[in-house]
């Protein structure tokens, strides 16, 4: 029979979130038709209170807790997601490829080019959305020899470690 080996690993979280604590800012909500939702991803709510992959201008992004098809997910319909206004260190797979955040204090973005995904480079003329910064290290492949030996279960061992931080991008009136 075996086990499902994951093309990229969980969310993992390993600072001021504990599940039995109703006063961390989590949330729960319908998952949008629309998209499959993969814990580490980048959410945001859409006008009808679902999530969708990416972050949304003027609202608060998340990092999904659980992937959209598992079976609590299904059974409830709601899918949990840590606000990135609260103060969490996180470790994600979900990263766009072409841009390097090795290093400590980079700041982490919201990838509008890639839904789902952080970077540390806006793309295009889209605004950027810095959801966090980077911490012990950053980018690791967990997979090498000189990463920490602990059991990823997914093809992919490259994860970014950031600390949440987003702050809200105020426009100026004219």
């Amino acid at each position: 029979m075996g086990y499902y080996q994951r093309a990229k690993r969980r969310v993992n979280v390993l600072r001021g979130f504990d599940g039995c604590e109703p006063t961390t800012f989590t949330r729960q909500a319908a998952v949008s038709e629309e998209v499959t939702v993969q814990s580490g991803q980048v959410i945001s709510l859409n006008g009808s209170g679902e999530w969708i992959l990416g972050a949304v201008d003027g609202k608060t992004p998340y990092i999904a807790l659980s992937d959209s098809i598992d079976t609590d997910v299904k059974s409830s319909g709601l899918l949990p997601a840590l606000s990135c206004a609260g103060r969490f260190e996180i470790e994600t797979a979900f990263y766009n490829e072409t841009t390097d955040l090795t290093g400590e204090d980079i700041p982490v973005i919201a990838d509008p080019g890639v839904a789902g995904d952080v970077t540390d480079t806006p793309i295009g003329s889209a605004e950027a959305q810095v959801i966090g910064f980077t911490s012990r290290g950053g980018l690791t492949n967990l997979n090498s020899a000189s990463g920490p030996k602990i059991e990823v279960n997914a093809v992919d061992g490259n994860i970014v470690t950031f600390t949440t931080n987003w702050q809200p991008v105020v426009t100026a009136a004219t």
